[in-house]
């Protein structure tokens, strides 16, 4: 082979190695581009594709709310009306208390205690089933009975069965028979009196109302 022909099978050669690189090249170029574009739609549709259950944003949100509403829809959902009393015992009965005070005493006769008194009207309750009237109350000596009752300061009398008595020293939480309203607004007044004039402590007092409408 002359040198002439040598350089030119060189030359094809080289060329045909060159040609195979670029073309590797070229390949390698063009599917790392198709890797670099391929987004979240073409994510999604191969998971669309592999899993038959896959739902989007308009198939499954209503499918989700219906799978929650069918899950809770067996829990019933108990609420407690709130009523104007303090409580209700049942149905549409309510309660109310009506504080009237606190005080001392230490006389021989029925004597009003101090600030212990307040309006009450009884047609705002409406229908009334029980009445009484509350107190707690202690003799500091424990020598003697104390009393104590309501009295009606508009109509000027007594309110009948509200008188509760205590002895001894301790503390005592008193309830009186029932008790009837007068109709209409009333002032009602806490009176106490001793058996031996003894200071007798009043720590609560208050009319019990329980009503329906």
């Amino acid at each position: 082979m002359n040198g002439k022909n040598h350089w030119i099978w060189r030359f094809v050669l080289f060329a045909f190695f060159g040609f195979t690189l670029v073309n590797l090249m070229f390949l390698n170029v063009v599917v790392l581009k198709d890797k670099q574009n391929a987004g979240p739609m073409q994510v999604v549709g191969s998971m669309q594709n592999s899993d038959d259950s896959f739902c989007d944003t308009d198939s499954c949100v209503p499918a989700i709310y219906d799978a929650i509403q069918q899950a809770t829809s067996s829990q019933q959902i108990r609420t407690q009306p709130i009523l104007t009393g303090q409580s209700a015992a049942s149905g549409q009965t309510q309660e109310y208390y009506i504080a009237l005070g606190t005080g001392t005493n230490s006389t021989s006769d029925w004597q009003d205690v101090g600030g212990a008194a307040a309006y009450v009207d009884s047609t705002t309750y409406g229908a009334i089933q029980t009445v009484t009237f509350e107190a707690s109350a202690y003799i500091p000596t424990g020598n003697q009975t104390a009393y104590i009752r309501l009295f009606n300061k508009t109509a000027k009398h007594p309110v009948w069965f509200s008188d509760v008595a205590l002895q001894g020293g301790q503390a005592q939480f008193l309830i009186s028979s029932p008790i009837t309203l007068d109709p209409g607004n009333n002032l009602y007044q806490v009176q106490m009196m001793t058996q031996l004039q003894y200071s007798v402590v009043l720590t609560q007092s208050r009319i019990h109302i329980i009503s329906s409408n």
